[in-house]
């Protein structure tokens, strides 16, 4: 049970998971549902990324 209210309303279309075998343990399926922890990972390892490749491009100019 949550105490904040949905973000639908009743008769609004909505992405269901659902295991045929459990199927009193539905999930609506969101984009931060998703992707959310994807989205997390990626933002912290592009400073990474691009100071990496930052040092491989200036490598080879500075030879």
């Amino acid at each position: 049970m949550s105490s904040s209210p949905p973000n639908w309303n009743i008769g609004d279309d909505a992405w269901i998971a659902y295991d045929s075998m459990k199927p009193s343990e539905a999930k609506v399926m969101t984009y931060l549902g998703i992707f959310g922890m994807a989205m997390i990972i990626l933002s912290l390892s592009l400073p990474f990324i691009f100071f990496g490749g930052g040092c491989y491009v200036m490598e080879k100019f500075l030879k």
